[in-house]
C-alpha cells in the first residue's frame, strides 16, 4: 500500500522510486520499544524487583572497598546506596579473604531506609616477642 504522498513521486525517475518506496513503508506497524535496561546496583531479570510502594533500601559502607553479598548474590563493592530490598530479614555479607567474611542480618520494615557498616576489626600487633593484647 502506497502513502498517498507516494502516488504524486510516480514517474519522477529514480529520485522518485526511491522517495516512493521510502514512503511506501510508512504505513507499516512500528516495532514495540525495547525494554528499559536495569541501572548498576539495581534487581536484574534473576532477581524479582520489590513493588515500588512495599520495597525498603538499604546503604552498605565500609572503610575500604569491599566485596558485598546480600543474600548470598554479588552486589558490587563498597559504598552502595540506595539499594532496593523487599521487606524482611537479609544477610549482608563484607567480603574479606584476608580475615574472613563478615555477615550481618539487617531486617526492614516497607519504605524503610537502613545503613549497614563495617569497620575492618583491628589486628593484632606484636611488640617485642607478645601480642599487644597480652600485656
Amino acid at each position: 500500500m502506497l502513502c498517498p504522498g507516494a502516488l504524486l513521486l510516480r514517474g519522477r525517475g529514480i529520485l522518485g522510486l526511491v522517495l516512493a518506496a521510502t514512503l511506501a513503508a510508512c504505513g507499516s506497524p512500528q516495532e514495540p520499544p525495547a525494554a528499559p535496561a536495569v541501572p548498576d546496583g539495581q534487581p536484574s531479570d534473576g532477581d524479582p524487583e520489590p513493588e515500588a510502594d512495599s520495597s525498603a533500601t538499604l546503604d552498605v559502607i565500609a572503610g575500604q572497598p569491599t566485596e558485598i553479598l546480600l543474600d548470598g548474590k554479588p552486589i558490587g563493592a563498597t559504598p552502595i546506596s540506595r539499594r532496593k530490598v523487599a521487606p524482611g530479614s537479609h544477610e549482608v555479607t563484607f567480603v574479606d579473604a584476608t580475615r574472613g567474611n563478615r555477615t550481618m542480618v539487617v531486617t526492614v520494615e516497607a519504605g524503610e531506609a537502613k545503613t549497614v557498616q563495617s569497620d575492618t576489626p583491628p589486628s593484632v600487633v606484636k611488640l617485642g616477642g607478645q601480642d599487644k593484647n597480652e600485656q
